[in-house]
């Protein structure tokens, strides 16, 4: 499919769009919800134009190539650990089972090696409890967590707390790799002719990101904050003056105390 066209929008507010091939024959109409439309505009109607949009949309960036960047950065940085522990037949909230991972897990799954004992169950971060088919009944088990470790029993028998005496269980826990802030988009050296304005920009991850460009006006030896437009932004733009050629920027990116900083642009103006 090359794109989509929208043709008619009706009455419950859908959108009516046809799908054309390559030839530009028509193939097919489809409706979509107006909330289901990508904000990338004039982008194709699939699975991976609707997962950028999402990632764009959580993470606050936009653009193919910088989400690009970002999911690459995560998947490279994706944290697994795998192992088994065996079951030694207790149950009930004096009998916890527990599991130490090297780091603080988002999803953990666990699953007998053998059938009719149990079944897998996903575990999210945050999660109260979660819910064990046993024996075609569904039985609840009770979490804890403290930093990278879980705590979990049930009341039920020594199977629907996953624990039953000599199975062998195994697990996998996933966890993400990206110590926030993280920069994934560094500022880039800039040319610009006199008094026209130069554009800095830094893309980095987290929540609640706070923003500090910094000049050098001596080869880096010293550095104090910009005071030029959006300097406190992702986005720095410099009103540019001949003395300014050779100027340095860079960015430093804060999120609940922690400070990194980007590497430095040069700034080059021509007379």
């Amino acid at each position: 499919m090359t794109d989509r066209i929208p043709t008619q929008v009706l009455n419950n507010g859908a959108l009516r769009y046809a799908e054309y091939d390559s030839t530009g024959a028509l193939v097919q109409y489809r409706y979509l919800a107006l909330a289901d439309e990508p904000t990338i505009a004039g982008t194709p109607l699939n699975k991976n134009t609707l997962l950028t949009d999402a990632v764009a949309s959580i993470l606050g960036l936009s653009g193919d190539s910088t989400v690009s960047e970002a999911l690459n950065m995560a998947a490279s940085r994706c944290r697994i650990q795998t192992g088994t522990y065996t079951g030694n037949g207790t149950f009930g909230a004096g009998n916890a089972n527990s599991l130490t991972f090297d780091f603080v897990p988002s999803l953990v799954y666990i699953c007998p090696n053998a059938n009719g004992y149990g079944a897998m169950w996903p575990w999210l971060n945050g999660a109260a409890g979660f819910t064990v088919q046993y024996l075609n009944t569904l039985q609840y088990c009770t979490v804890s967590i403290s930093g990278n470790a879980i705590t979990w029993y049930g009341t039920y028998n020594e199977g629907a707390q996953l624990n039953t005496n000599g199975i062998v269980y195994s697990y996998i826990a996933i966890g993400d790799g990206i110590d926030f802030p993280a920069i994934i988009q560094n500022p880039s050296d800039t040319t610009v002719n006199v008094g026209e304005v130069a554009t800095f920009r830094v893309t980095a991850l987290g929540k609640g990101l706070t923003y500090q460009w910094r000049v050098s006006t001596n080869g880096g030896r010293t550095w104090a904050n910009s005071g030029a437009s959006g300097n406190t932004t992702d986005t720095l733009s410099v009103t540019t003056q001949a003395v300014q050629n050779g100027f340095l920027f860079k960015c430093r990116v804060t999120q609940s105390g922690t400070t990194i900083e980007s590497t430095a642009a040069t700034l080059t103006v021509n007379s």
